[in-house]
C-alpha cells in the first residue's frame, strides 16, 4: 500500500491524522475534538465524568465494587468506555466511538440519528475498522 493511501486528514480542519484513525470514515484531530460540545452546549462528557459525575458517585461505585468481589484492596475503577454522543464541534455534529478508556470522534456528513446509521451512510463498517486498529 502506498504511504498516501495510508494518511487521512481531520475532517474539520485538514490537518494530517496518523495511526489507526485513518481506518474510520471523517475523523477528527484532538485539537478539533477538543471544542466538542453536547447537546445541551456544554463541554462533552466521557469516561468517569459520564458515568460517575461527582467524587461521591465514583466513590460509591468502588464501594459497591469492592463489596461486590468482596475485596476491600480494590483501590481503582477502569475508565469506563462511554459518553456522550452526539457531539458538535463548531456546529457540526460528530459521533464519538468510546472504547479501551478512549475515543475517536468522526465528522457526521449526513445528519445521522445514531452512530450506528452513521457507520452505514458513511459506507464503513464498524467491526471492519475494529479489526484492524492494531496500530
Amino acid at each position: 500500500m502506498s504511504r498516501n493511501k495510508e494518511k487521512s486528514l481531520c475532517a474539520i480542519c485538514g490537518v494530517e491524522l496518523s495511526g489507526g484513525k485513518r481506518l474510520y470514515p471523517n475523523p477528527v484531530c484532538r485539537q478539533c475534538d477538543s471544542r466538542a460540545l453536547n447537546a445541551n452546549g456544554e463541554k462533552a462528557k466521557w469516561g468517569f465524568e459520564y458515568v460517575y459525575e461527582t467524587q461521591e458517585s465514583y466513590r460509591e461505585a468502588l464501594e459497591q465494587t469492592r463489596h461486590y468481589y468482596n475485596d476491600e484492596s480494590i483501590d481503582a475503577i477502569i475508565i469506563p468506555d462511554a459518553g456522550e454522543n452526539p457531539v458538535f464541534i463548531d456546529g457540526r455534529k460528530c459521533w464519538r466511538r468510546y472504547r479501551f478508556g478512549g475515543y475517536l470522534t468522526m465528522k457526521d456528513d449526513h445528519d445521522c440519528s445514531d452512530i450506528s446509521e452513521f457507520y452505514r451512510k458513511h459506507n464503513k463498517s464498524r467491526m471492519k475498522a475494529d479489526e484492524k486498529t492494531n496500530d
